[in-house]
């Protein structure tokens, strides 16, 4: 009786179902490697709006953390790549050294790779190209204009010093950068915008940067030593916003008095913002932070495009400075819960085609602040 019973059950499940749900294809899978810990300020807010697309975009995400090691990085999308059950696509930094050997491993896999966050060398693209050349399965690669990054926060950093000191005859700067080298350029370039924002300001000068780690507690220690070589360096030029926030915190044990420090920094975290807002910080440059979530919005169009018309991506994204009045535009968003809602279709190509008969009126992606602001007034998610 009982197996009657199950078999008129199934029977009536798959009569009421509709067939496209019975037989739905499960989401794609993407594996995203975070370059950082897991408690990274600005990595988490990468994974965040990473998790909102993917969501609203019907593709099923997983996580896993470099732990700020490059070479651990590399190894976990190794090993994603060579299970059974691998991930239909890969997201991570861009780390010049070990994309070779990944490319490889990936179009021996059959894994599609896309990857953010870092400039691509020169001597880079004369080894592997660019997306799509020298290998099919490296869809895309988006990467911030970091030097832009660097020369806003620098820039706000001298006017605030010549509003708060207008008889210092010249404005004295301290930076504390990421390590410079070849696995990623962001503090390459970071150090180029401000040393470009230094060439344009005769009354102000670097008095030393230090560039030789990522880690927080190593890149602001020389802050100390640094303050009793030169006494008059008041602007703390920071690569981060984690950077900054530990350098004020330095002072404070220092015993040193805060208001006669200007800091800034870059990436535009959730603590960076409400550092602004409290005064602690000048600014905090970002936007960044959405490139996951775009690189969910690449993923979705390789998936709906016809295969006539998917082209690899290669594109820099916008930066933009924060002061009080975006930061407060950027806390309602948050608060509202907009990022979340948001319908990401909006920015695909797939959704620009089913509207527009003519391919020509595309002009590519909107991968910019601005353009995020325009998507969210006209889905009516952004509040008065």
């Amino acid at each position: 009786m009982n197996l009657c019973r199950q078999l008129l059950l199934l029977l009536l499940l798959t009569f009421t179902t509709p067939f496209s749900e019975l037989y739905a294809a499960p989401p794609a899978t993407v594996l995203f490697i975070s370059p950082a810990h897991d408690d990274d300020l600005f990595w988490q807010q990468v994974e965040a709006t990473m998790r909102h697309a993917a969501r609203g975009l019907g593709l099923s995400l997983q996580v896993s953390y470099g732990n700020d090691s490059p070479l651990r990085a590399a190894s976990l999308a190794h090993k994603a790549m060579s299970r059974q059950h691998k991930p239909a696509f890969i997201v991570l930094q861009f780390n010049g050294p070990v994309m070779p050997e990944l490319l490889r491993h990936a179009e021996r896999q059959q894994v599609r790779l896309l990857t953010i966050n870092s400039q691509q060398s020169a001597l880079s693209r004369q080894q592997i190209g660019i997306p799509g050349q020298t290998y099919p399965l490296w869809l895309a690669h988006l990467w911030p204009d970091d030097q832009l990054a660097g020369r806003l926060e620098a820039e706000a950093l001298l006017q605030a010093a010549k509003t708060r000191w207008p008889e210092q005859p010249v404005v004295s700067l301290l930076a504390f950068n990421g390590a410079i080298n070849d696995v990623s350029l962001v503090a390459q370039q970071r150090s180029q915008g401000m040393r470009q924002a230094l060439r344009g300001q005769p009354d102000a000068a670097l008095a030393q940067e230090f560039a030789e780690y990522w880690n927080v507690e190593k890149a602001t220690h020389p802050l100390t030593a640094a303050l009793q070589r030169y006494p008059e360096a008041t602007v703390l030029w920071s690569a981060n916003d984690a950077f900054a926030l530990r350098l004020r915190e330095r002072l404070k044990q220092a015993g040193k008095p805060l208001d006669a420090y200007l800091l800034a920094g870059i990436d535009a975290t959730p603590q960076g913002l409400a550092a602004v807002e409290r005064g602690e910080l000048v600014t905090t440059i970002g936007g960044h932070f959405m490139e996951g979530a775009w690189a969910m919005v690449l993923i979705y169009d390789y998936l709906h495009l016809p295969a006539a018309q998917w082209q690899p991506v290669y594109q820099q994204t916008g930066m933009h400075a924060f002061d009080r009045e975006q930061i407060s535009l950027l806390r309602r968003i948050t608060e509202s819960g907009a990022l979340a809602k948001l319908d990401y279709r909006a920015m695909t190509r797939t959704a620009f085609l089913a509207k527009h008969s003519s391919r020509t009126q595309w002009q590519g992606y909107p991968f910019t602040w601005q353009a995020l602001l325009a998507t969210l007034q006209q889905q009516q998610l952004l509040t008065p």
